[in-house]
């Protein structure tokens, strides 16, 4: 059992579709379909239940899930660690991915550039709210897709470039047995009485302070049940029961937890970011292709 066999498990248990996980982690489907039965052979039991509408854990399956997902957060932290000390090819680009994930427009544009150029390979790095935008003038990394950018781009606005991406929204994400579960769209104000659970302040304030102030514009100070660092924690609680949570709606959902748009925080764009002075040829190609997409959806109508 390989690295890319933890992360395509944890994939397909995160989307619940197969052509979605493969998606995620740039493979076709496939290809991912005959790494999963390899997986399943190995193990020597059935992971997944797979029907034309759905891709469903097994009793198996959910109850080794939470001992892949460890795992995986330990190959990628030994992956960080050893980041910095790995020989970086002409053809590698390293973006920027947060705990809670990318939209399906960025997954789907790395996609489509890595098969226009084979020869090229991304690299993802998760990188904490807090030293995002540092990882791109260190270099550690050469884009970041990321929201709230108003605030965080502003203090480097001389060394950063941005295009617009796909508008994002802030959801209540919460258990299937909540009485809100099935409503097209909620106020804050109904979650006045539940616990909320947050992604780290200290990973993440400006998300944090965010969803707190827009809790006070209603008129409540949320009651913080639990901070955590990870997605796949957080959606464990929250299938539970244990408390819902606001956070943008590129985090997939997961068995047990429906995302419910909130009615006081409309969409925004989200953009991607990387350092003016980064002149690596696969990377200025790769944001000249990104500026192409931004064009045809009418975000922008110049380049940066």
């Amino acid at each position: 059992m390989n690295n890319r066999k933890v992360m395509g498990f944890c994939a397909a248990a995160k989307y619940g579709s197969f052509s979605k996980a493969a998606s995620s982690i740039y493979m076709t489907q496939p290809a991912f379909s005959r790494m999963i039965s390899s997986l399943e052979e190995e193990l020597g039991c059935e992971l997944f239940r797979r029907s034309k509408t759905e891709t469903v854990l097994t009793p198996i399956g959910r109850e080794i899930l939470p001992e892949m997902q460890e795992v995986l957060r330990h190959y990628q932290k030994i992956e960080q660690l050893t980041s910095h000390y790995k020989p970086r090819t002409e053809k590698t680009i390293v973006i920027g991915e947060f705990c809670f994930g990318w939209s399906d427009e960025c997954r789907a544009a790395c996609a489509a550039y890595l098969r226009l150029h084979p020869d090229v390979s991304i690299r993802i790095q998760e990188i904490s709210g807090t030293n995002a935008f540092q990882g791109l003038q260190t270099g550690e990394i050469d884009l970041l897709h990321t929201m709230y950018a108003p605030t965080r781009y502003r203090s480097h606005q001389s060394l950063l470039k941005t295009i617009p991406c796909e508008p994002y929204r802030h959801c209540a994400y919460m258990s299937m047995s909540h009485p809100l579960a099935y409503e097209p769209e909620i106020s804050l104000r109904q979650l006045e009485k539940d616990p909320f659970i947050f992604f780290s302040r200290d990973q993440f304030p400006l998300m944090y302070d965010r969803v707190c102030a827009a809790c006070a514009d209603v008129g409540f100070i949320p009651d913080v049940a639990l901070e955590t660092e990870n997605l796949s924690h957080m959606m464990n609680h929250i299938a539970t029961g244990d408390g819902v949570a606001v956070i943008p709606n590129f985090a997939a959902e997961v068995p047990g937890v429906k995302a419910v748009p909130i009615r006081e925080m409309p969409a925004e764009p989200s953009f991607w970011f990387w350092h003016h002075e980064n002149d690596q040829p696969q990377v200025l190609d790769f944001i000249e292709f990104l500026t192409k997409l931004a064009q045809a959806k009418g975000r922008i109508t110049n380049e940066p």
